[in-house]
């Protein structure tokens, strides 16, 4: 399985329109249907005001890609996914907050299937 990358604004807006929902406690997932139905394509919203160091905004997005490359068995091909990071409050440092979002992660694809 190979994981794409998303990229365009327009691909991102109908996905968060009309795709589906979860929540975690630091991440919102949203899935729609994908244009490869043996691939994986994900995009990822961190915004300046939620994760102001964008050292720790990189950071973040190679721990997401790298997730979905690892438990990519876990998500259903033919998806497209957007990962939004929200504001982590009193969690410091990257490596927490990094830990704290592949827990969401894990717990919304246990609990829904996306």
């Amino acid at each position: 399985m190979k994981i794409n990358h998303l990229r365009k604004s327009d691909e991102f807006a109908a996905v968060v329109k009309s795709g589906r929902k979860a929540r975690g406690r630091l991440v919102t997932l949203y899935a729609g249907k994908g244009e490869n139905a043996e691939d994986l394509t994900v995009g990822i919203i961190i915004s300046k005001k939620s994760i102001s160091k964008a050292v720790t905004r990189n950071y973040l997005r190679r721990v997401i890609y790298q997730y979905f490359k690892d438990a990519g068995k876990k998500w259903q091909t033919g998806k497209t996914i957007i990962v939004r990071v929200g504001q982590p409050g009193p969690i410091k440092g990257k490596r927490p907050l990094s830990r704290q979002v592949r827990e969401d992660l894990d717990s919304i694809a246990e609990s829904s299937r996306i």
